[in-house]
């Protein structure tokens, strides 16, 4: 068999058209799990840093929301450089021991939300 019919035969393409694709297949799959492992990692982070924050005014009535925010923050390696929003609701009122607060932080896109009772 000459070179010259040998590099213009199609034997063995469908082979490597196949790992080709399933190579760009596997490429695109990882590519997406890893962003969603991201996002993941982010929402299970700022969860964290809504239920410390409600935690820490529940042992220490004196540190309001805010200041243990920016306590939780200053500390976070994936928050730290970005703005937070907080929220609060409290059910019926927040002078009352039995209240109900509903916490809420928002980052660029993720939302945290958390529950406690009031002391």
């Amino acid at each position: 068999m000459k070179l010259v019919s040998r590099l213009v035969s199609e034997r063995g393409n469908a082979l490597i058209e196949g790992v080709g694709f399933g190579l760009m297949a596997f490429v695109l799959l990882l590519s997406s799990g890893i962003s969603l492992f991201e996002q993941q990692l982010s929402y299970l982070e700022l969860q964290s840093l809504a239920r410390n924050v409600l935690r820490a005014h529940q042992i220490h009535p004196e540190i309001n929301y805010f200041q243990a925010l920016s306590i939780f923050q200053s500390e976070s390696e994936l928050f730290k450089d970005q703005t937070l929003t907080l929220s609060y609701v409290c059910e019926p009122n927040c002078a009352s021991t039995t209240s109900i607060v509903q916490l809420v932080i928002t980052a660029e896109n993720v939302r945290a939300e958390v529950f406690g009772v009031n002391n």
